[in-house]
This record gives structure tokens, sequence and C-alpha cells, in this order.
């Protein structure tokens, strides 16, 4: 099952069948007004060459040309285009670094480290936004792999998309969210795409116990 993502509380539509720019018209780290946090969206793009995961990154390679016309959108207001954008340029990127169109969490946990490394030097307004449509591709992979389980009946792959919701909610990686607010978004996002109660529940406990460092 595919379900719309990838890039917070904003209804954007994940999508992760895992997606064209105008330059900025604002200057680089410029902050702009103040803004509600982002939803999940994600958009289709090309596959990529492979990159050897033993080979030592150069950071330059994670940067996105749509992520930084996303970012001058947002700094002069314009959020939902920007938001569309930056989850445009995260997946294309995630997608270059992996060389696949269906990366793992684990592939795409490793791929959204090297963005965030290649953004790490941009202004803390401009470092947050790609942060946070980071932590929304993440969630909405999670997401997808919940859903996908479910939809299948598949007993093992619950399980297992249930660990990596764990990963998720927990990962100290990720600071544009705390574990509770990361969770709560997830949840609120597996009702609008029609989780059931019993799995609702299910990711819900698991995370819990997590957050909580309990078995």
């Amino acid at each position: 099952m595919s379900v719309k993502n990838d890039v917070h509380h904003r209804a954007a539509p994940i999508a992760v069948a895992d997606g064209s720019g105008a330059k900025p018209t604002s200057p680089p780290g410029k902050p702009g007004p103040a803004r509600p946090k982002a939803g999940i969206a994600n958009a289709p793009a090309r596959p990529l060459r492979d990159i050897k995961a033993d080979s030592k990154p150069d950071p330059k390679r994670a940067l996105s040309r749509d992520i930084d016309v996303a970012l001058g959108h947002m700094r002069i207001g314009e959020f939902t285009r920007g938001e569309a954008q930056i989850a445009t340029g995260i997946t294309n990127v995630v997608k270059y670094l992996t060389g696949k169109n269906f990366p793992t969490y684990d592939e795409a946990k490793r791929a959204t480290d090297e963005i965030l490394v290649a953004y790490s030097r941009r202004s803390p307004v401009d470092r947050m936004e790609v942060v946070d449509g980071v932590d929304n591709y993440l969630q909405g992979k999670v997401i997808d792999g919940l859903l996908t389980a479910r939809q299948l009946g598949d007993g093992a792959r619950l399980s297992e998309a249930l660990e990596t919701a764990k990963k998720y909610v927990t990962d100290p990686g990720l600071d544009s969210r705390t574990p509770a607010d990361r969770l709560e978004s997830m949840i609120k996002e597996m009702e609008k795409f029609g989780a059931t109660l019993p799995m609702i529940a299910a990711t819900r406990g698991a995370c819990e116990k997590a957050i909580r460092g309990t078995p």
C-alpha cells in the first residue's frame, strides 16, 4: 500500500511512493514570519545512482536546489509552497544517496542525517525548517510501513513496523519535536489515513513504552 507523504501538523499528503524551482526571492539566512509546524508531504522522483554506504560522504552531495528554493519561499511567508518543495528536495536527495526508490527506514535515516549535516551551517531558522522537513519525511515512512503491514495482515511485518515507529519517536538526532510530540503527530496522521483503533492503540502503547525506556 502506498500512503501519500513524507513532509507535523499540516495537512499535507503522505506519499511514500517516495519529488522544480525558482530562485529564492530573499537573501539566505534572513528570518521570515512565524508559522505553524509542518505536516507530511512527499513526491515522486526518478531513481539516481547508488552511493556506497562505507564511502566517506561529502556534505555537498546532500545539498538540494529544491531545498534551497523552498527555504527562500518560507522566508517570505510562502509556507505551503515551501513545505511541498522541501519535501521534494528531501525525497530526491534520499533517492540519490541510497540509489533506491523505496529505501528502508534505516537507509533513509542515514541519508537524512547527511542532509542535516549539509544544512547545519545555515541560519537557525533555515536549519530548523530542514530539520522539520526531515522529521516529516521519516514520520511518513513509519506510517506507510505500519499501514502497509496492516493491509497485508502480515504479523511479522507489523512487528517490524512497530519497532521502526519506536526508533523514530525516540531518535535523539531530531530536535524539531520532543518524542511525545512526534508520537502525537504520528497518531494524528495515522487517523487521517484510516488506521484502525487497534493499530493506533498498539502503536501508541509500543511507542510510549519506548519513550519511558521500559520493555
